[in-house]
């Protein structure tokens, strides 16, 4: 039911791809110590517990990052620097708890970063942990760990939360990493996200297509000042007034998609052709009544 490290796991490689390792338990899984997957290129390191009821807590460090490798000059140095990309952290479970000592990095010097998974049912960016047991994480933590790679926060409909995603407290960083920020739910923006670097955006909200879902800013702003962009994906009222957010965005270059879940909504496009739209989920018109309309 419970796995625990505290020490030092080690699956590098000298391959391209780096190692791979899985922590898996029912109830809590717990990386205190240091669990290292790199290489030439970057590995994998999973940590999981059950979706409904567990609980991860990410305390150490976790490494899936690529590593400078040359591809000749022997021992004596030169040759090229092989484009190697980073690897892949997934740490998924009912609740996943990081704390400000963990340190994740998927970084690759030569190449693409790769990307950190925090997979919830809810999830709050905020100082202190706001409701004493919840899935949280401090936004200096979150900026630290941009620094190191990718960084996807994406909620689940498996526990009994309602899959929401809060920021809190403000998040700064200042290169090409990006954020994004996928709940089943609602986006909750209560506070400034910057990013002075070449780093993205990318908010949705409504993951799973359900038609409930959308992006609210209670305060919070952004700002992409280094060349980065904002991709928004929600559910408007109606598609002839999709929601203006231009007023938290200021001059940063950004775009909101209106979501197209179902054949009805996919009707509703043509009242208004300006529009920008994304399809949330697969849909099969042939399932309509009127399907002769849709070939």
């Amino acid at each position: 039911t419970v796995v625990k490290n505290s020490g030092s796991v080690s699956a590098d490689s000298a391959t391209l791809q780096g190692g791979k390792i899985l922590f898996r338990a029912s109830q809590r899984a717990e990386a205190g110590g240091t669990i290292s997957a790199h290489g030439a290129g970057g590995g994998e390191i999973k940590i999981l517990a059950d979706m409904v009821s567990g609980t991860v807590q990410v305390s150490g460090t976790l490494d899936a990052s690529a590593l400078p490798s040359p591809t000749g000059g022997g021992a004596g140095g030169g040759g090229t620097l092989l484009a190697a990309d980073g690897g892949f952290i997934d740490t998924s479970a009912a609740h996943v708890k990081v704390a400000d000592t963990a340190r994740i990095t998927t970084a690759a010097p030569n190449g693409k970063s790769g990307t950190w998974l925090i997979d919830p049912t809810d999830y709050t960016i905020a100082v202190t942990d706001p409701l004493n047991g919840s899935s949280y994480m401090s936004n200096t933590t979150l900026a630290t760990n941009l620094g190191s790679g990718n960084i996807t926060i994406q909620t689940s409909a498996t526990g009994t939360g309602n899959g929401d995603i809060f920021v809190n407290d403000a998040v700064t960083w200042a290169n090409a990493n990006s954020l994004t920020l996928n709940a089943i739910r609602n986006v909750n923006i209560n506070a400034a996200i910057s990013n002075s670097g070449a780093g993205n955006l990318i908010v949705r909200a409504d993951l799973n297509g359900s038609n409930t879902g959308v992006i609210l800013f209670g305060g919070g702003n952004v700002a992409l000042t280094g060349g980065g962009r904002a991709d928004y994906f929600y559910n408007p009222i109606d598609y002839i007034t999709p929601t203006n957010f231009a007023a938290a965005m200021g001059s940063t270059n950004y775009t909101a998609w209106m979501l197209v879940n179902d054949v009805n909504k996919l009707q509703l496009m043509n009242t208004n052709f300006a529009g920008n739209y994304a399809l949330g989920k697969n849909i099969d018109a042939t399932l309509t009544a009127d399907a002769v309309n849709w070939s």
